[in-house]
């Protein structure tokens, strides 16, 4: 699924801003926890809460630890170790119980990255920047690749 985006500036002015996309992921109706991962094209290193004790990064991937009670969330403002090049706007969720995955990518680099997540609910939310100028043109695509694997016992 691509998912195509498109802003003319029609003022006068620069439209200088950012943008996320809000991602709220769930496979296969399984709850956050250890049955997931999420996996970077690069080495990145985040804290924030629950980092270390729910959730940790082990180079290019972050696991849990335990699963999430209802009440808890994990929260980091910005994970760090992305390039300004769009190759590295590239993140996979999967469900290693299920065998189930999405990757995500897009044309653009990544600006940030804010991770959240719930007990019910694994929520990557990539920044890209926007800078359009007047009678100008900004577009930019955002790709999810929804895959299966074998699960490795």
């Amino acid at each position: 699924m691509t998912i195509t985006h498109s802003l003319k500036n029609k003022g006068k002015k620069t439209i200088e801003t950012e943008v996320y996309d809000h991602n709220f992921l769930v496979i296969d109706k399984q709850p956050t926890g250890t049955g997931y991962v999420v996996k970077f094209p690069v080495d990145v290193t985040g804290s924030g809460k629950g980092f270390g004790d729910i959730v940790q990064i082990q180079g290019k991937q972050m696991t849990f630890l335990r699963d999430l009670a209802s009440s808890e969330s994990i929260y980091c403002n910005g994970l760090q170790g992305f390039s300004k090049n769009p190759k590295d706007y590239d993140l996979k969720v999967e469900n290693i119980k299920s065998g189930a995955g999405v990757r995500i990518t897009c044309n653009q680099p990544l600006l940030k990255l804010v991770f959240w997540c719930s007990s019910t609910t694994v929520c990557p939310e990539p920044y890209i920047q926007i800078k359009v100028k007047s009678g100008q043109e900004f577009s930019w695509k955002i790709s999810y690749n929804y895959y299966t694997f074998d699960i490795q016992k």
